[in-house]
């Protein structure tokens, strides 16, 4: 068995460059490193089988992005920050992003999809295999890379479950207005630093989004623009988290519908937000969790998304802003308490399937969570007053 793992690694730098400046937030360089390691079983890699597929050295201390996954086409897919600091460098001539910014240039990985083969023989002088419909192969341009034009797509998955298209979903983190979800296209260019979201964007006035600027890349590419978005003045987050497309069987209301959420209301607090789109219909209306996880108390910052082998879905979030501490926890997404047949509406639809469980004919576990109303491990006629209760208007 093989595994891919992606990791941050110190690096020296040089004395000049911005990651070593002594009055920086974060002081030090670092390295993006994706390695290949053999499986002793499932959960358990061999530290001295590591193969080093690809790297590349950060600029900066954000943005380093980083998902790792297998598509349907059995290729694997990673994702890179633009290399951090604010404006894709742009308003900083000392950050080493170039006159376009590291989104638009399409002869470095950051800001981009990338696509490897590493099942094939691999290619001169590299560990891996390019494979042959990336679309900059034989023309100007990384090879590796699939689809560019991001500031951050910290996470992304693939809609490849029962009745699922198939389809890449990016969720790109954006700065000071807007956060975006985007359906990844081979050879898409996303629009960063040209536009943030659905609108322009300024690097030397990014709050302020310009009435009008380029529709086109470099190369005459139209810039795509988001399936959804959203703004950060409305109250609804900070840093997109993306998440998947539900295609389990437990919540029937949920299904082809892409679960994400956003970080929190600000850095200060733990306040997660929870969404979801309809992926199989029209994306680009943003709907919000009214009830479980998104009611307060919720009190955590998001930090990602689980799927399982049976497709439902699994919300990580943590108590504490960074990565310490123990005040991490995983809540599993099921329908509300009183949702029998897990349609998101408790109805009179729901009476029978209550009544079922209640007289101990229906004794599936989920089944009898969602009728102990009161959460007390036990079913009684408290239950049964407080369902009569979610039935009235």
């Amino acid at each position: 068995m093989v595994g891919s793992s992606f990791a941050q690694a110190g690096r020296t730098g040089t004395a000049e460059e911005s990651c070593n400046d002594p009055n920086g937030f974060i002081v030090g360089c670092h390295e993006e490193v994706l390695s290949e390691f053999n499986l002793l079983s499932p959960n358990v890699a061999d530290p001295a089988s590591e193969i080093i597929l690809f790297r590349v050295d950060e600029p900066e201390f954000n943005h380093n992005s980083g998902e790792v996954a297998f598509g349907p086409d059995g290729f694997l897919y990673f994702t890179l920050g633009d290399g951090g600091g604010a404006n894709d460098g742009l308003d900083q001539p000392s950050l080493p992003h170039g006159p376009t910014g590291n989104g638009q240039n399409i002869d470095v990985p950051l800001g981009k999809v990338i696509r490897l083969d590493v099942d094939s023989p691999p290619a001169p002088g590299l560990d891996y295999a390019i494979p042959a419909t990336n679309p900059f192969v034989g023309v100007a341009g990384l090879d590796e890379i699939y689809a560019y034009g991001f500031r951050n797509p910290f996470r992304f998955s693939f809609d490849d479950g029962p009745g699922g298209d198939g389809k890449l979903i990016v969720a790109d983190v954006g700065q000071n207005r807007f956060e975006e979800v985007d359906f990844v296209v081979n050879g898409g260019n996303y629009g960063w630093v040209v536009r943030e979201g659905n609108q322009c964007f300024d690097p030397f006035d990014p709050s302020t989004p310009p009435a009008i600027c380029a529709s086109t890349g470099a190369l005459g590419e139209p810039l795509l623009e988001p399936v959804a978005s959203y703004d950060h003045s409305n109250g609804d987050g900070i840093s997109i988290i993306g998440g998947f497309v539900y295609r389990g069987t437990l919540f029937p209301a949920l299904v082809g519908k892409y679960v994400f959420g956003d970080f929190s209301t600000s850095f200060g607090s733990p306040e997660a937000q929870l969404y979801y789109m309809d992926a199989d219909g029209v994306p680009n209306t943003i709907f919000e969790f009214s009830n479980g996880l998104n009611n307060d108390p919720y009190g955590v910052f998001l930090k990602g998304f689980g799927e399982d082998a049976d497709g439902e879905i699994y919300v990580l979030g943590s108590t504490v802003l960074g990565p310490t501490g123990t005040g991490g926890v995983v809540f599993h997404l099921v329908p509300a308490k009183g949702d029998m047949n897990g349609d998101g509406a408790i109805t009179v639809a729901d009476i029978s399937l209550f009544a079922d469980v209640l007289v101990e004919s229906n004794t599936l576990p989920h089944m009898v969570d969602r009728a102990d109303i009161d959460d007390d491990a036990a079913l009684n006629g408290i239950d049964l007053e407080q369902f009569i209760n979610l039935l009235l208007p």
